[in-house]
């Protein structure tokens, strides 16, 4: 299977652990913190989380909060599943609003129903293909996906690191908040005719052409300078 972004490079953190029964068990918000600023420290520039934990109040555990905290000063992204409950509800730590939300949609642009649609969600998230991906499995084989957001985050965190390359081929900083600005600007929106619940279509869907675009007309612009009349002009 050819990857999303072959010329870059990966680092794997386990954070789960093999429970009594042969599944894995659960890992903690501090486990997961843990995990994060290794990748921090181990020099990542995205971190992709393909888990999370189902939270009423959107309100991470300190050391979570302040992994996250770390990682947005470093200018490290987090890109997290937005769980797959299939509710208007949220997942610790996709809801935060440094960390980019991806849910999952299937070929046809429709979100999976699997995929979590809380209000936090339509800020920070958006839409990715998910389902029926071909995806390499450990033994050397392959497997199609199904509706599951923690396929669909993945191959955000990919093309993430394929526009940061674009701005280092083009001589510039990588900005991943930049990236992230954009992504979630350039989305494309529900289209509101009576018949989708927008909500589940998160901020928007993956429009890696509008994306690109954006970042051709101005490469060296930093998050904090995009906004939607720069993207439309």
């Amino acid at each position: 299977v050819e990857g999303v972004a072959p010329g870059c490079s990966n680092l794997n953190i386990s954070i789960y652990a093999d429970g009594s029964d042969g599944k894995f068990s659960s890992a903690s918000q501090v486990e997961l913190a843990s995990a994060i600023e290794t990748a921090l420290d181990q020099g990542a520039h995205i971190i992709n989380i393909s888990g999370g934990q189902f939270s009423n109040t959107g309100d991470a555990d300190f050391l979570l909060k302040r992994a996250i905290d770390k990682c947005y000063k470093a200018g490290v992204l987090i890109v997290a599943a937005t769980g797959n409950d299939g509710c208007n509800c949220i997942h610790i730590p996709a809801a935060e609003n440094q960390v980019l939300a991806v849910g999952a949609m299937d070929e046809n642009g429709e979100p999976t129903k699997e995929t979590n649609f809380g209000e936090a969600y339509q800020t920070n998230g958006i839409l990715a293909r998910g389902k029926n991906l071909t995806a390499a499995s450990a033994d050397g084989g392959t497997f199609l996906t199904g509706g599951g957001t923690s396929y669909a985050a993945p191959i955000v965190s990919g093309v993430i690191g394929l526009l940061m390359s674009i701005q280092l081929d083009q001589g510039n900083e990588p900005d991943a908040y930049a990236i992230k600005s954009i992504l979630e600007k350039t989305s494309n929106p529900c289209i509101g005719d009576g018949k989708n619940d927008c909500r589940r279509f998160l901020r928007g869907s993956l429009n890696l052409p509008a994306a690109l675009e954006a970042i051709q007309k101005n490469p060296g612009i930093l998050a904090s300078g995009i906004d939607n009349n720069y993207l439309i002009n």
